[in-house]
């Protein structure tokens, strides 16, 4: 049986933080917000590092300041995975984007699309 990618999409490593915080409490209520930092991202997700072990099948509210952007986007995501890394006082956590905010669909894709290029025209030499 041949071994199949489960991945989807490629994955970047950026230097990004993400706030989180549930779906109930997005509509203003900041007092469960959690800051995390990102460790990879896709088209289709992100992972990301926090104190925090978020349970999967929640929805969550993601808002991501890129690199050398002034304003954050917003993202909507269902959490797929959160595994404790070394002693349990940190959790690697992978989220599915289910939808953006007006406008900040394009800004995401754009930001991922730019970077895939960058990384991809290392390797050709025209």
């Amino acid at each position: 049986m041949a071994n199949k990618n489960r991945r989807e999409y490629f994955r970047l490593e950026i230097d990004a933080k993400v706030d989180i915080c549930s779906e109930e409490r997005s509509r203003g209520i900041r007092e469960d917000k959690i800051s995390a930092k990102i460790n990879n991202i896709s088209a289709g997700g992100l992972s990301f590092s926090s104190g925090t072990k978020l349970t999967p099948g929640n929805v969550v509210k993601l808002e991501i300041l890129l690199p050398n952007e002034s304003a954050p986007f917003c993202l909507r995501a269902e959490v797929v995975w959160s595994n404790p890394v070394n002693s349990g006082d940190k959790y690697d956590t992978g989220v599915k984007v289910l939808s953006a905010g007006e406008g900040d669909e394009q800004k995401f894709l754009k930001y991922i699309c730019t970077k895939m290029s960058e990384r991809l025209s290392k390797y050709l030499h025209f």
